[in-house]
């Protein structure tokens, strides 16, 4: 901006950013705009599209296939022209299927000084939406129960005490946790390897013996957890690094489940996805939670938690500030329990 550009383009801008960033960045666009700017703006949330823009473009497969003014149009119909079909729903019916087994309970939990006193349950076919003002200890909780960097505080898993001390730890079969990472292209996958590399690394040992790999067992494997996730591939040897955003991400949750660990730790795991690809997964995190999955789910977009979980733990200042459910869990009490004493700070 320094260099006052006549165009802007902003491509998934507000994707890893908060309520009052998002906020600020597209006061920012119109601001420009209404200063003669032109200014692209490219989104999956039709929200801040609407809240912005004057007309709207839809691309599908690389090819322009419809545009409107934004006042004379519908979701349902841009949400159909992206996907070249009609979608039901974006967010599947949600019925909680939570027991009273506590999957993944914490203690006193905390890291560094961006963490503390934690106290939490997360039940057995439950999914638990985390939420909070960027850098408010989201991403120090989910990297501390993957083992990535040191915690304190007690942990319990299916109701013993679990020490975390690194990923390995984590990935221990069904009393294991599970991470999908906030960037998927870095953290997330090798792109230079293929999809059946990517699928099967965490779980090599499951069909190789005497360090010989047995070929068979994981093509059988790849095979199902391809078409199980409708994973969008020409073969299970093309590379990761070419698939689209939607579908290296449903590699990665392939290669989640592949590990059989029933705590799964979601992290933005929308973040820059195409609307069809997100309806999928919405409805693959409550398939799971009815089959005894434990889901804890980070969303950068409020409304995703408000819809898909069934309770929101809200941190402050890197503590527990709410738990939300019910007729609470929505847009305006996420906020106000994020806001409310950072605003009188």
């Amino acid at each position: 901006l320094v260099r006052r550009p006549a165009v802007l383009i902003l491509d998934e801008a507000t994707s890893a950013l908060g309520p009052q960033e998002t906020e600020w960045l597209l006061g920012l666009a119109k601001g420009l705009a209404e200063a003669g700017r032109l200014v692209i703006y490219i989104s999956h949330r039709l929200g801040e599209v609407r809240q912005i823009a004057d007309r709207i473009t839809v691309f599908r497969n690389g090819a322009t296939v419809a545009a409107y003014d934004t006042h004379a149009v519908d979701d349902e119909t841009i949400i159909t022209d992206m996907l070249g079909r009609r979608m039901d729903r974006l967010y599947p019916e949600r019925r909680s299927t939570a027991t009273p087994t506590v999957a993944l309970g914490l203690r006193g939990f905390g890291v560094d000084h961006r963490l503390a006193d934690i106290n939490l349950d997360l039940r057995e076919g439950e999914v638990l939406g985390v939420a909070g003002m960027q850098g408010h200890g989201q991403r120090e909780l989910f990297q501390a129960l993957f083992g990535i960097g040191g915690s304190r505080g007690q942990v319990e898993v299916w109701g013993r005490p679990k020490t975390i001390r690194g990923p390995r730890q984590a990935l221990t079969g069904r009393d294991g946790l599970a991470l999908v990472p906030e960037d998927r292209r870095n953290h997330g996958l090798l792109l230079s390897k293929s999809v059946r590399e990517n699928l099967t690394l965490s779980v090599i040992q499951r069909f190789t013996r005497f360090g010989i790999t047995n070929p068979k067992r994981e093509s059988a494997l790849v095979d199902e957890m391809i078409a199980t996730l409708k994973i969008k591939a020409g073969t299970p040897e093309q590379l990761a690094g070419t698939l689209s955003g939607g579908n290296q991400q449903k590699v990665i949750f392939g290669k989640m489940l592949l590990t059989e660990a029933r705590i799964l730790l979601l992290y933005d795991p929308t973040r820059g996805i195409d609307v069809g690809t997100k309806g999928e997964i919405f409805q693959l995190m409550r398939d799971l939670a009815a089959k005894g999955y434990a889901i804890l789910f980070y969303s950068s977009d409020l409304a995703e938690l408000v819809h898909v979980a069934d309770r929101v733990a809200v941190l402050r200042n890197g503590r527990l500030a709410a738990i939300l459910e019910g007729e609470d869990n929505s847009e305006r009490q996420i906020l106000r329990a994020a806001m409310i004493e950072t605003r009188a700070a």
